[in-house]
């Protein structure tokens, strides 16, 4: 069973992903995803009930976030896991933002209060 790693070595990887080495990006998912998951599960822990995402769909969204299309987050360890927590309730909101969108009608054309107050049959008399 490999040792736990080390905050040095997640620093050391940090170092290394920064400078386009995707050895040190493999090492460093491998390294933190467990104390992401934890760190999401908790997130979620303070989420409505029958929330749609769950913790490793939350942790999925970050990582593409950070190592798929961004650059790593955090000189260290716990600069880095600060930064995904922080990231993690940004998530979090904007899901809940977009989820208050839908629940408030878009994508619904907008109508003006005489558009609304004007039967229907009278639209089609006067045109």
């Amino acid at each position: 069973m490999p040792s736990k790693p080390t905050s040095h070595d997640v620093t050391a990887w940090l170092e290394r992903a920064r400078e386009g080495d995707p050895g040190a990006r493999g090492a460093l998912f491998d390294a933190v995803y467990n104390e992401l998951h934890d760190l999401a599960a908790r997130q979620m822990s303070r989420e409505r009930k029958g929330h749609t995402l769950q913790a490793t769909a939350l942790v999925n969204e970050l990582c593409l976030r950070f190592f798929d299309h961004g650059s790593l987050p955090g000189r260290n360890r716990a600069e880095f896991l600060a930064v995904a927590a922080t990231a993690m309730r940004r998530i979090l909101i904007n899901h809940a933002k977009a989820r208050a969108r839908r629940k408030r009608g878009r994508g619904i054309a907008p109508v003006s209060l005489e558009e609304a107050a004007t039967p229907p049959a009278a639209n089609l008399i006067s045109s």
